[in-house]
């Protein structure tokens, strides 16, 4: 399976892709069989969010095992004033360009043997939602709440709010 040619994007797609450009690591949270949530760190990667999200895990990590019995899943991403809550589904693609497409220098940490190593296992996320909240930190905004408060109206210190992206 590869990514979509010919993606529609949409207004959410792209409100999600603006949200975690720059931020670097992912937390994706599962659910263990005896019924627990379990949250690990992956690096999030570089490229045009279509619907879907793309990850590098070892086909040994417990992680996956759990994630085989349990697709769905949640990423949390934390950076630059925003804070980003994804729910969707895994599945498990075997795609060597891919691999290759999302591969990054700090991946060799892991995968000692670059993009080509056997314990790869490349993981595609497909977003159903999100839930957002953005803090505002420019000066415009700061100056507003300023004036806000000044009149005595309660400051509005972050931006939420929800996408829908079912596929």
């Amino acid at each position: 399976m590869e990514r979509e040619p010919y993606v529609e994007f949409t207004p959410e797609m792209e409100k999600l892709d603006h949200l975690i450009k720059g931020i670097p690591v992912a937390m994706m949270t599962t659910i263990t069989t005896d019924g627990k949530l379990q949250s690990f760190p992956l690096l999030n990667q570089d490229i045009e969010f279509d619907g879907s999200l793309w990850f590098l895990i070892s086909k040994n990590s417990p992680f996956l095992q759990e994630m085989q019995k349990n697709t769905d899943i949640n990423l949390s991403y934390s950076g630059n004033g925003k804070y980003i809550s994804i729910t969707g589904t895994v599945e498990f693609i075997k795609n060597r360009d891919m691999v290759r497409e999302i591969w990054l220098k700090p991946h060799e940490t892991w995968f000692p043997e670059g993009p080509s190593d056997p314990n790869i296992q490349l993981l595609k996320v497909n977003v159903r939602s999100a839930e957002y909240w953005e803090e505002h930190t420019s000066p415009v905004y700061k100056i507003i709440d300023f004036v806000r408060t000044a009149t005595g109206k309660p400051a509005q210190k972050e931006n939420h709010g929800s996408l829908d992206l079912k596929h």
